[in-house]
């Protein structure tokens, strides 16, 4: 390889680090966000989803019924 073309594979994981960084951040803001999520679910309606389908990825459904106004 010439000089020029590692010096682009540098950049190129330089590129990819930098990226990484950034979605790490937004991982961590986006999982406690969804801590809190859970948390105030829990606190109106306790056992009101599948807690062991979000541990293999799946959504967060609710099993309850609409209030009643």
């Amino acid at each position: 390889m010439k000089y020029d073309d590692l010096q682009a594979l540098a950049k190129e994981y330089n590129d990819m680090a930098e990226t990484g960084s950034r979605m790490w951040t937004d991982l961590e803001t986006m999982t406690a966000r969804m801590k809190d999520i859970r948390n105030m679910i829990d606190g109106e309606r306790p056992g009101s989803y599948d807690e062991i389908s979000l541990l293999f990825g799946g959504e967060l459904v609710l099993d309850i019924l609409p209030d009643n106004k």
